[in-house]
């Protein structure tokens, strides 16, 4: 082979990509070039709305949209790439069906006709012609393009009404303002709002103008202008039809429409609650009452000085009740009125508690070195407390168990002459200084004595640990716990209901304790309170305005 045909190898080696270039850049702009070519289009906005053509469509619109697209795709302009301010953002999915062929592209339109582009299957970009783009532009398939694509909808009591009626009409590119088909946004469905007292409406976006007609039956109740003032409160259970008539006419929007809303207003009782007492001694607890409350989550409670502590409203029958621990660190030295301030859907309401003080006394125990050593390092009881607070908030009974007063005789008759240290008492362990709160009372009693629920759960907690021993902990519901520590053997297993009055276990020494002893407490979630009033009294609960 002679140089001068070697040379002309390699020079068409060094072009040959760019023949293939110009080659498929040349097919990629004139296919499909003919519309008589393609035989359907579909287009699919970024909302998911699709739109499709056939050429066997009579409809002049079908020819139409065919021969606009193939025309954008012919007179489109090759480029290196998207604009930056393009990239990642939305764009309609274009795919032209010819009889043999199928080409799917991305066309990126903005209410700027002088910013929109397609881009092919192989990524190439191409600029549309501002003429091509303004045409689909002022199609109503270019809707999504423009912010006022949809009716504003009417918000009452957290729900969405749509119109039942309305006229829309939005600007596009132009300042032009096009007419909004309507047909799928309307309803005739009239939705039921449940509303407490008073309502409030407010808008998706809020109208420029706004009448209100509201009738209980033939009775017009209210038929003027909407202000948040003047409308009555309409206190009294019922249901009232309303009517709302919106208009939005401003300059500085983009659209200009009117719309009706026709919904029933269901008016109930605001919620209100009940603490059932006025003052209570620290280290007890009381109980709230609510009526009119259909999510108990929903509501909020705020204590002015704070309780350290966000009670949990459970429901039963037509009412809500919570426990509120009064813990024995409160008040300690006066008396102070706490201010609980209970908001349920945007209503509050305030009560007063006041909370004197109890003048705990202090007691000494005499736990050996040893003991103390093995069962209360500072390790150990970090494990514990963490251990204790989980079984606190193990919720497993939310409706209430517990009933009547609570058993007196824990490890048999006459079960108080043989209390040793009871609730709330300073306690200093002698061998070694440490104090501490005590959180229930003791009882001083042969080991193997058998040891009684005081009220009837289910047991969430039968296991040994090394502060507590075994340990045996039952839930009353609603927050309401019992403890058995110190426990020789342990006679009821995790899930077991018991009544009031069955064995639990069996008195013992085990853990950080004496010999010859059980320790039994009450709690409210983790906030431990004093069972003594109990064993007289049950637990009042109260009805509301009882």
């Amino acid at each position: 082979m002679g140089k001068k045909t070697l040379y002309v190898i390699l020079i068409i080696l060094l072009f040959v990509p760019s023949f293939i270039a110009v080659g498929y850049y040349s097919s990629s702009k004139k296919e499909p070039a003919n519309a008589k070519a393609v035989s359907r289009l579909k287009i699919e906005d970024p909302h998911g709305a699709v739109w499709e053509f056939s050429s066997d469509d009579e409809k002049d619109t079908s020819k139409k949209m065919i021969d606009l697209f193939v025309a954008m795709k012919k007179n489109a302009e090759s480029v290196a790439a998207l604009p930056s301010s393009l990239e990642g953002s939305e764009f309609f999915r274009v795919t032209l069906n010819s009889y043999e062929t199928e080409s799917v592209y991305k066309y990126y339109f903005t209410s700027d006709p002088n910013e929109a582009y397609i881009e092919d299957s192989a990524g190439y970009i191409f600029k549309l012609k501002s003429n091509d783009a303004a045409e689909f532009l002022s199609t109503e398939y270019a809707i999504s393009v423009y912010n006022a694509n949809h009716i504003p909808e009417l918000v009452i009591s957290g729900i969405n009404v749509s119109p039942a009626e309305a006229t829309w009409y939005y600007t596009i590119y132009d300042g032009s303002y096009k007419k909004l088909d309507t047909a799928p946004l309307v309803t005739d469905t009239v939705p039921t709002c449940s509303v407490r007292g008073g309502f409030s409406i407010s808008f998706t976006d809020e109208p420029d103008y706004l009448w209100l007609t509201i009738t209980d039956g033939d009775t017009e109740v209210y038929n003027n202008i909407y202000n948040e003032e003047n409308v009555p409160s309409l206190d009294g259970a019922g249901k009232y039809n309303v009517t709302a008539q919106a208009t939005w006419y401003s300059e500085d929007t983009d659209y200009n429409c009117s719309a009706t809303y026709k919904f029933i207003a269901e008016i109930i009782e605001p919620a209100s609650f009940y603490i059932g007492q006025t003052s209570v001694e620290n280290g007890k607890f009381v109980v709230i009452s609510g009526k009119n409350v259909t999510d108990p989550s929903q509501i909020k409670f705020e204590s002015n000085p704070s309780i350290n502590y966000t009670p949990t409203f459970f429901a039963e029958g037509d009412y809500v009740y919570a426990l509120v621990p009064i813990s024995y660190e409160l008040a300690e030295d006066k008396d102070v009125t706490y201010e609980f301030t209970i908001t349920y859907e945007g209503v509050s309401q305030t009560i007063s508690l006041l909370v004197t003080p109890y003048v705990y006394k202090s007691s000494t125990l005499n736990i050996s070195s040893a003991v103390e050593k093995a069962t209360y390092t500072e390790e150990l009881r970090a494990e514990a407390e963490k251990l204790f607070r989980e079984i606190a908030y193990t919720n497993v009974a939310t409706g209430r168990m517990f009933s009547g007063t609570f058993l007196e005789d824990v490890v048999g008759k006459g079960s108080t002459d043989k209390l040793g240290p009871g609730f709330g008492r300073m306690i200093t362990v002698t061998s070694s200084g440490t104090k501490f709160r005590h959180t229930g009372c003791d009882y001083n009693v042969p080991v193997g004595t058998p040891v009684y629920a005081v009220n009837k759960g289910i047991v969430i907690f039968s296991d040994y640990n090394e502060v507590a021993g075994w340990l045996v902990v039952v839930d009353h519901g609603w927050g309401l716990k019992s403890w058995y520590a110190h426990l020789s053997e342990n006679k009821v297993k995790v899930g077991d209901v018991v009544e009031k009055g069955d064995e639990v276990g069996l008195s013992g020494s085990t853990g950080f304790t004496y010999k010859n002893r059980i320790h039994v407490a009450l709690s409210v979630f983790d906030v431990p309170v004093c069972i003594y009033p109990y064993w007289d009294d049950p637990v009042k609960i109260p009805e509301m305005g009882s």
